[in-house]
């Protein structure tokens, strides 16, 4: 009679951990690289008769443009600010599109989604951040993070508006919540996760000096990391950020054809590979 030794539990138990620790390590050096904006899409009550850009088409119609042109442009994940209720039921009717907060939190949160397409990413987790908005009023802002479906690696993404001065003064506003945005930015990466950054800021070199002198982030049409502070050399108020293990090509800032009809600020965008 033959007798076989039973499998010892602890080795198995030690040769599974071994097999996720290098499957984890095999994720770690694959790069990967996506299309991403930072999209103020110009919200639906501006538009309206009472609003204060009556020229435009309404929310809904501009909305379904912003789309093809996230479409035509490849754009993977966005950030988009001034996107309320109507836009939002465009982009949830539009097949393959999802995103966060939206209205799960609240209205509050809603202007600053984050979108995604689902066949490339999915959600791992999100939250939000209270940013000082009009009057010092905090506002939810959201960060998210999504896994990349064909590499399996995880990536940070958060999005903001800062208040602009129409209401009067605001920069010390502004100034507060790039504080805060920067140190946010500082502890999503402090653990080595790459993070994308999206905005429009209102601000040009406070916020781009606080941000990269405060956290590893490098912005994606150029300009200084770390101590020093030189900035690109287009620098405009809608930014697109990524942590120093992301490097950025093919940036460009797009005013005319359908864009200047759906909205009255550039489509940010820009190619991102991460590793």
């Amino acid at each position: 009679m033959r007798f076989v030794r039973a499998p010892d539990p602890a080795k198995q138990r030690r040769a599974r951990e071994l097999r996720r620790l290098a499957e984890a390590e095999a994720l770690a050096d694959q790069q990967f690289s996506f299309r991403v904006s930072s999209f103020n899409i110009l919200g639906h009550g501006h538009t309206t008769a009472r609003g204060n850009k009556p020229g435009y088409a309404d929310g809904p119609q501009r909305m379904r443009w912003a789309i093809d042109i996230m479409n035509g442009a490849g754009i993977s994940v966005a950030g988009l600010q001034e996107y309320e209720t109507p836009q939002h039921q465009v982009l949830v009717s539009t097949p393959g599109w999802e995103v966060f907060p939206g209205l799960q939190l609240g209205n509050p949160a809603l202007a600053n989604s984050i979108v995604w397409r689902s066949e490339v990413w999915e959600l791992v987790e999100g939250h939000t951040i209270d940013i000082p908005y009009f009057g010092g009023a905090p506002k939810p802002m959201p960060y998210a993070l999504l896994r990349h479906r064909e590499s399996g690696r995880e990536v940070w993404f958060a999005n903001f508006h800062n208040p602009a001065s129409t209401r009067g003064p605001a920069g010390h506003l502004r100034a507060e919540a790039t504080r805060r945005e920067t140190e946010l930015a500082a502890r999503l990466t402090a653990d080595g996760t790459p993070l994308v950054l999206t905005g429009d800021m209102n601000d040009k070199a406070d916020f781009f000096c606080t941000m990269t002198r405060g956290a590893p982030m490098r912005a994606a049409n150029g300009g200084s990391t770390g101590s020093t502070c030189s900035l690109p050399p287009d620098p405009r108020i809608d930014w697109i950020m990524g942590s120093l293990d992301i490097t950025f090509s093919d940036y460009a800032a797009d005013r005319g054809g359908l864009v200047a009809r759906t909205t009255d600020h550039p489509f940010v965008h820009a190619t991102a590979t991460v590793g």
